[in-house]
């Protein structure tokens, strides 16, 4: 089973670094992470078009595929016999962009047969993940995911 953190850096120079220490330190497999600092340009790093959402996979284990095309607010790989989404929607983005971006994400999703994990930074609240209330974005967020199964 591989060992995955996810968080988000909020384009933080000094949080990527502690990032890399605690992978080393933690002995961690893969990496998914929302607004990127910047991106180190090594093979076992994918990063979105923005360059605000990456996975980054330990040399431990093989990317056997990954994104083909760079689309914006999110990237993936797969690796480990499953396909690994790192997703990120500023919370500036309207509810249009946000749902273009979810349609995205699914169609990808729905393409790939390999299991799929997605994760991210979606900016969304649902109660089902802790928040106090749901929003718009959580419940059409948790729609894709009913349909996604």
């Amino acid at each position: 089973m591989a060992k995955v953190v996810q968080l988000n850096l909020n384009h933080c120079a000094v949080a990527q670094d502690l990032l890399f220490q605690t992978l080393v330190e933690e002995k961690a497999d893969i990496a998914i992470i929302s607004e990127v600092y910047k991106d180190p340009n090594t093979a076992n790093w994918v990063l979105d078009s923005k360059g605000t959402a990456a996975v980054w996979v330990s040399g431990r284990l093989h990317i056997s595929n990954r994104a083909a095309t760079h689309v914006s607010g999110f990237t993936w790989v797969e690796v480990s016999d499953m396909r690994i989404y790192s997703c990120y929607s500023p919370p500036s983005d309207d509810f249009e962009e946000f749902a273009r971006l979810l349609e995205n994400i699914g169609a990808s999703a729905r393409s790939s047969r390999l299991p799929v994990v997605i994760a991210g930074d979606f900016n969304a609240w649902a109660t089902e993940w802790g928040s106090k209330k749901t929003n718009a974005r959580g419940r059409a967020l948790l729609e894709l995911l009913q349909r996604l199964s």
